[in-house]
């Protein structure tokens, strides 16, 4: 897949435009910004990929939208604007979800993975991605990756600027792609991939933001560990947004709640908008990235004040040049003070050695050194004491072999339709699951994994169908029932079983649903099942 961009240039004609830039007038300096990359003139923290809305938050619903809009105030040294950004999805490929969000941000750690600058083309393979994401290397998965990243390319970003700039008033329109070519290099032997080699070729606005990033790089293992899309999510936006805060010692950052709405982006809710964030609020208070979420009227809005956590201080703490400032505890200003202005920046100089590591730690906090330092300080290979499910790590007690057996015995056995597996937080399920998913023979099974079951009857069926390969556009039930039916039996007839989980399954709270599931159940031969179904979650579920 190719995307002409009429913005590309290489990354060294950027870098000296810039380097041009400070010895011109207002005039001149916008017009120098504007010629070589949409938005550059503005903060970081206000006009970067991370600061706007891109994703859908749900999943499986690529086709119920085809575009977003947003519009917001900038600001620069002589030079106001308002942004009007627009986010058009390919109707054939459709509008990207959640779960494509976290293809992007798995590819996106790929390539900062050796430092910046980032540099064109990024190689990469689906099996590195699959394997960031905890997803077994199964042809389902595979296909859906793919299918992921070319709806990303499809996507056309446009950004419609009114501008002054000294005397002058003007408006820009620019129109380009997060990624300018998508490159597929695969070849299989039966069902075995053997070739896996891929690359893309980021767009310039993108490559530049990356290389300009003011927030610190991915957590993965925390990303990771937050499942909740709007929590995520949040993570993501308030990453960006507590820079300024946190070094100018500031409370927090506040935000309106219609502006956050559209920057996630979700949908108002005129009854109880802390009850829409609440789920997500506790996630990240949980984690410890934030410390308090305070909600405010003023005017018949409602604002919100984010506080950073310890994590997202120490996160911040520990990018290169921030070490040896310390970090404090969150000061009390006046509520007037509490916006954080959009031009800071943060320096980007060299790391210390890994031995200030600990000296940098605030008065009274545990030590938490991140990065390839600690590896190396402690002669480590990979990171202990990994709070994602990792099967890497997978100790098999005589409980969880007792388990895994019978998980086992319910796929091989094809007149087993259904069983379920429940235990209390923490203790092993969906390590357990995913260390059975990878056991399984992917040459035999193909495997349908649902992670966050919170829809009704003919949406869950819907998210079945996706995550069976197939495309969730139709919305008729009994359309979708007789796709899921196909699927399943056309895996049948090519010596494969399907078997569908569902994680965190005491998050279904319809009867509705339940009995949907049961019904899949009648999908099946004189002699077997279609598909073995296996319900895992908090014993609530029994």
């Amino acid at each position: 897949m190719k995307r002409q961009n009429h913005q590309s240039v290489n990354h060294q004609s950027a870098n000296q435009s810039i380097t041009n830039f400070i010895n011109m007038d207002a005039d001149s300096r916008y017009d120098a910004w504007s010629s070589v990359l949409p938005l550059v003139s503005f903060s970081r923290e206000e006009t970067s990929l991370a600061a706007l809305p891109f994703f859908s938050l749900e999943y499986g619903h690529q086709r119920r939208v085809y575009h977003i809009s947003y519009e917001t105030q900038l600001t620069a040294p002589d030079i106001d604007a308002t942004l009007q950004w627009q986010v058009s999805a390919d109707p054939i490929y459709g509008y990207p979800d959640a779960f494509d969000r976290k293809v992007f941000k798995m590819i996106e750690y790929l390539a900062l993975e050796n430092g910046q600058p980032v540099q064109n083309p990024i190689c990469f393979s689906l099996r590195q991605v699959l394997h960031l994401l905890g997803l077994a290397p199964f042809a389902s998965h595979f296909a859906r990756v793919r299918s992921s990243i070319r709806r990303i390319a499809a996507v056309t970003l446009q950004s419609h600027l009114i501008y002054t700039s000294g005397r002058r008033r003007g408006k820009t329109t620019r129109t380009f792609h997060v990624y300018d070519m998508v490159s597929f290099k695969d070849a299989s032997s039966g069902e075995e991939i053997v070739t896996d080699q891929h690359w893309i070729a980021f767009g310039a606005w993108y490559l530049h933001t990356l290389n300009h990033n003011p927030a610190p790089q991915l957590d993965l293992s925390f990303f990771r560990d937050i499942r909740d899309p709007l929590a995520s999510r949040l993570y993501e936006l308030l990453t960006l947004k507590f820079g300024d805060v946190i070094k100018r010692n500031l409370t927090g950052w506040q935000v309106a709640y219609p502006t956050l709405c559209r920057l996630l982006p979700v949908k108002q809710t005129i009854g109880s908008p802390q009850r829409q964030l609440d789920s997500a609020h506790q996630q990240l208070i949980t984690t410890g990235f934030l410390d308090d979420v305070t909600w405010e009227k003023h005017d018949k809005n409602w604002m919100i004040l984010y506080e950073p956590g310890q994590h997202a201080r120490t996160m911040y703490m520990n990018m290169p040049g921030n070490r040896s400032r310390p970090v404090h505890a969150r000061s009390v200003e006046p509520r007037q003070q509490l916006e954080a202005s959009a031009s800071s920046r943060l320096d980007t100089p060299s790391l210390p050695e890994p031995s200030s590591v600990s000296n940098a730690q605030p008065n009274g906090s545990k030590d938490h050194e991140t990065g390839t330092q600690m590896l190396t300080y402690w002669g480590l290979e990979e990171y202990p004491f990994d709070t994602t499910p990792n099967p890497k790590f997978f100790f098999e007690t005589r409980q969880f072999k007792d388990a895994l057996f019978k998980l086992h015995q319910a796929v091989v056995s094809i007149q087993t339709g259904a069983m379920m597996l429940t235990g209390d937080t923490g203790c092993g399920k969906t390590l357990l699951t995913r260390t059975f998913v990878k056991r399984l023979d992917a040459r035999q099974y193909d495997i349908a994994l649902l992670t966050n079951p919170r829809w009704d009857g003919v949406e869950l069926l819907r998210e079945i169908l996706y995550q069976s390969g197939q495309p969730a556009d139709a919305t008729d039930k009994t359309l979708i029932l007789r796709k899921i039916e196909e699927r399943w039996f056309s895996s049948y007839q090519n010596g494969r079983h399907t078997v569908l989980i569902i994680d965190e399954a005491q998050l279904i709270n319809d009867f509705v649903s339940f009995e949907e599931l049961r019904l899949l159940l009648n999908f099946q031969l004189d002699d077997r099942y279609l598909a073995t179904l296996i319900l895992v979650g908090q014993p609530e579920l029994n």
